[in-house]
């Protein structure tokens, strides 16, 4: 008859009572599973000898379960009431006979060959085998006995198994928290996936290897072969212009039109984004719960767009005025302008000044340095030498810390 608590139906799921190892009558001493509520949890045999001891043990492992500080009992309560989570088993493998997929709080014990569960090899099974804890109370996760390295529950006192104290011993190590198990993916998905981040990493290098040749400089000796100096005024004219802004319009604006455009977008919610989680609670259960968090959307956002005329000054032409180092500097001549505020009048802009010096550098190719200023212009005269520093692949001079040889 199959066992509906266990999907593979070959190994009958057990309760916390004793479990017998192979070729051992019921009548026979053996080790037991321990069990959070009973009073008798000792793995030693039961022969005269050592029942008296066994009693004593028993008792205190009793005593401390009822002398759960506040702090654990709060926890193992949040634990237990929890009603979104489910329990369900871990499972282990028996490393002496083989024996496969055992579960983690039924099976202490292989039920093939009686060799006692290592808690550091319990696993998540998959979600097609995972089998439902039923009324479990959950005391906390195990710890392991420092003489024979047997998982104990947290609230026994000595282990089980040998008997020896439980003080000071460490709490077993707890499988990571991972999502739900998934199908593996096609290899072609996989090689895909490689090659991806394969590009990814190669144009990273190329980028990081360019980006070291963008800086990389060398020292070089330039001659001055000439220099030059250009002065510019701009002559701007007041016009009626087309225009256009987010209402409400700028002050002069007239002939004014709105309409309804987009004016860029917004995050809004659009449901949830969940995954299983499964967490292990280190005494041979985990739990099984849903991690979610809100997914967002991209959306239009609307708003009036004014178009409109409005009267502007702007560039109507441009005075030049230029020459070499034999000249003297000056500003354009500018003439009569149509001064006022009215369309069609016309005023000075803007006043540019550009001074150049051309070079002949080592390797024999030519290079030029510009300044907004006459103060290092004046100091390059045609003829002299400099020494800079000028860009591998940019052939762009260091104009500033050019140095006098």
């Amino acid at each position: 008859m199959s066992n509906p608590e266990d999907p593979n139906n070959n190994i009958p799921p057990q309760d916390d009572g004793p479990m017998l190892p192979p070729g051992q009558s019921s009548s026979a001493p053996l080790n037991r599973e321990p069990d959070a509520n009973s009073n008798s949890e000792n793995g030693a045999q039961a022969n005269p000898q050592n029942m008296g001891q066994n009693e004593e043990n028993a008792d205190k492992n009793l005593n401390l379960e009822n002398s759960l500080t506040t702090d654990q009992n709060s926890s193992i309560q949040n634990a237990n009431s929890n009603q979104t989570e489910k329990i369900y088993e871990m499972q282990w493998d028996c490393p002496q006979c083989g024996t496969k997929k055992l579960l983690g709080k039924t099976h202490r014990f292989c039920p093939a060959c009686g060799n006692p569960q290592d808690p550091t090899k319990r696993y998540f099974p998959t979600e097609e085998e995972k089998v439902a804890v039923q009324d479990h109370k959950f005391v906390g996760a195990d710890r392991i006995c420092g003489y024979c390295n047997a998982a104990n529950s947290a609230v026994t006192g000595y282990c089980t198994q040998c008997g020896g104290p439980m003080d000071g011993t460490e709490q077993v190590k707890l499988a990571h928290e991972t999502p739900e198990p998934s199908a593996p993916e096609p290899e072609k998905k996989s090689m895909r996936a490689g090659l991806k981040w394969g590009l990814i990493g190669g144009a990273a290098a190329i980028i990081g290897f360019c980006g070291v040749f963008m800086f990389w400089t060398k020292t070089v000796q330039l001659e001055v072969t000439s220099q030059k100096w250009v002065r510019t005024i701009d002559i701007e004219q007041k016009r009626a212009v087309s225009d256009s802004s987010w209402c409400p319009a700028p002050s002069g604006a007239y002939n004014i039109t709105q309409q309804r455009e987009q004016n860029g977008t917004e995050q809004v919610a659009d449901g949830q984004t969940c995954r299983t989680v499964n967490k292990d609670r280190g005494d041979g259960t985990f739990s099984q719960s849903q991690e979610c968090s809100t997914k967002y959307k991209s959306v239009p956002v609307y708003d009036q767009k004014c178009y409109y005329t409005i009267d502007r000054w702007v560039v109507q032409r441009t005075l030049t005025s230029e020459g070499t180092a034999m000249m003297p500097v000056t500003w354009p001549s500018v003439p009569y302008l149509q001064s006022g505020n009215s369309l069609g009048s016309q005023r000075e802009g803007t006043r540019t000044e550009t001074y150049i010096v051309n070079y002949k550098v080592d390797d024999g190719s030519d290079n030029s340095c510009k300044y907004k200023s006459d103060n290092l212009w004046k100091a390059q005269t045609v003829g002299s030498k400099w020494q800079g520093e000028m860009g591998v692949l940019s052939s762009s001079i260091d104009c500033d810390e050019l140095q006098k040889l």
